[in-house]
């Protein structure tokens, strides 16, 4: 039975192997274990950093406390439209964060590529749609930023039949006796 050498796949025949086999061997090996340059450590620091410094924790557990008032619209709307600079902040943070979401699906692949390639991949692009459904939900806090601060949003192609023109009219009249969103069910008692 012949005698297998310390690379991997290639058998000792006895005869001398040439500098040519062990360099395209150890080459090999190397592109297992580098990504164009990318060491595994590296991919692991920028993860582990990007995952600390992720200001997601400052928009949801300081700003939008003070901001958002959980079932009732109205202080909700006139904390937005009285604090629109806390409002912004918490939007840059959540546009932040989804920037960090990319850099992590795409280190958190280098690093756990060596491992299982296809599982690797898998958990990337799981992590690259769900950064884009909560992108969607992003842009419904831009809408509300828009429809509270800008003042002539309802001449400027704003269909009044459409669900905002409650949050347009609080805006214009604010009354602490009526709850808008309650019979269309959006707002739960």
């Amino acid at each position: 039975m012949p005698k297998t050498s310390g690379f991997r796949g290639t058998k000792n025949t006895g005869r001398l192997s040439t500098g040519v086999d062990r360099c395209w061997e150890s080459r090999s090996l190397n592109q297992v274990n580098h990504n164009e340059g990318l060491t595994l450590r590296l991919a692991a620091l920028i993860a582990g950093f990007a995952y600390l410094l992720s200001p997601v924790t400052t928009a949801e557990f300081s700003i939008m406390p003070k901001l958002v008032i959980p079932g009732n619209i109205e202080p909700t709307v006139q904390n937005i439209v009285a604090h629109g600079g806390l409002f912004v902040a918490a939007i840059l943070c959540y546009m932040v964060t989804f920037i960090e979401d990319v850099v992590i699906a795409w280190a958190l692949y280098v690093l756990l590529a060596p491992v299982n390639r296809s599982l690797s991949l898998l958990t990337a692009w799981f992590r690259l749609v769900y950064t884009a459904i909560v992108l969607f939900g992003w842009l419904n806090l831009v809408t509300v930023f828009r429809l509270l601060h800008t003042p002539d949003y309802c001449s400027s192609g704003f269909r009044p039949d459409d669900g905002n023109s409650e949050i347009i009219r609080l805006r214009r009249k604010p009354s602490s006796r009526n709850r808008p969103f309650a019979s269309s069910g959006l707002l739960s008692s």
